[in-house]
């Protein structure tokens, strides 16, 4: 019996499937294994596991004037034309 999560991923193309396991970081963990086991499924081939994108702590050169302490500098403009 299906469920109402593997609905919806029935009504999936393989394609949209695909990128759900192809990109695991942007949705939930169970999601993703009920993609996987769909693909599976429909015997669809998967492209082989890519590992993980680096993280921050990798790089080892930092420009200051590239980065904000935090999501501020993305917001100040916008804060003043609003208070202006």
């Amino acid at each position: 019996m299906a469920t109402p999560g593997t609905d919806v991923l029935l009504q999936k193309t393989d394609d949209e499937l695909r990128y759900l396991v192809q990109h695991p970081e942007l949705y939930h963990s169970s999601l993703v294994e009920t993609a996987l086991g769909e693909l599976r499924r429909r015997g669809v081939s998967l492209p082989p596991a890519t590992p993980p994108a680096p993280t921050h702590a990798h790089y080892t050169h930092h420009d200051q004037d590239d980065e904000t302490p935090s999501g501020v500098g993305r917001w100040l403009p916008a804060a003043a034309i609003v208070l202006a």
